[in-house]
């Protein structure tokens, strides 16, 4: 069974249509190469929850509306590349993903991130 499929099951179990989810916007997204120790302390201390940034390290952020959407977002960046997750946050009406790790591996999250966000017809 496809993921395709699995989603058709899961929406048709709760009495909805592909055609009726909101689509997927990308508010924001941005790699940010060479995190200084001063900013990954600051950035360690607004997330206590255990998975820290590494001074040296790269870090991206996603925004997407509606938030539902970056734990999907998540899922495949950490799927596709060995990285950190720092925060994800799917409350309200945007969702923010927040990881970390060695730039080229940060790339190849972000873009996987992306694309799962951006092809309507997997999510």
């Amino acid at each position: 069974m496809t993921t395709v499929d699995r989603v058709m099951v899961l929406l048709s179990s709760l009495g909805t249509q592909l055609d009726e989810r909101d689509e997927c916007k990308v508010e924001w997204h941005e790699i940010i190469r060479g995190m200084t120790s001063d900013h990954a302390v600051l950035i360690n201390r607004q997330h206590r929850g255990g998975s820290m940034m590494l001074p040296g390290e790269s870090m991206f952020i996603l925004e997407v509306q509606p938030a539902g959407y970056v734990v999907y977002a998540a899922n495949q960046a950490e799927k596709a590349a060995e990285i950190t997750l720092i925060d994800v946050r799917a409350v309200g009406a945007h969702g923010r993903l927040t990881l970390s790790g060695r730039e080229a591996d940060v790339e190849e999250a972000a873009a996987a991130a992306l694309a799962a966000v951006q092809n309507p017809a997997v999510i």
